[in-house]
């Protein structure tokens, strides 16, 4: 009986450990992200969906490849198009800006709600 309690600890704690992992999904041959564990996948016309939710949090990255000559958006631009992306989520999921930092977005003013 006590080896068997001792098994079932070990097996309970080695469970909890395993899910603790965090998983690098690949995004494109230039560019992966690393989630709390693994993600739900899926494709939506041509765009790459990953979802991974937690009792704290909810993940989603949206990934498209692009041929250069699709790209219209020039290096100046990057900054505001970010920008948009910030100020689009925010309202449709009517959230709050809590803080917001990265190169593409230091030469720029900070988003106003």
């Amino acid at each position: 009986m006590k080896r068997l309690t001792i098994f079932t600890i070990f097996f309970l704690t080695a469970l909890s450990v395993i899910g603790q992992v965090a998983y690098k999904q690949p995004l494109s041959d230039l560019a992966s992200i690393t989630f709390p564990s693994k993600p739900k996948a899926s494709d939506t016309l041509g765009h790459s969906n990953y979802v991974y939710k937690d009792s704290s949090a909810i993940y989603i990255v949206l990934a498209k490849e692009y041929e250069d000559n699709q790209i219209a958006l020039s290096a100046d631009k990057i900054a505001e198009f970010y920008e948009g992306v910030v100020k689009g989520i925010l309202e449709k999921t009517k959230g709050n800006l809590i803080s917001i930092s990265g190169p593409l977005l230091k030469t720029r003013s900070p988003l106003k709600q």
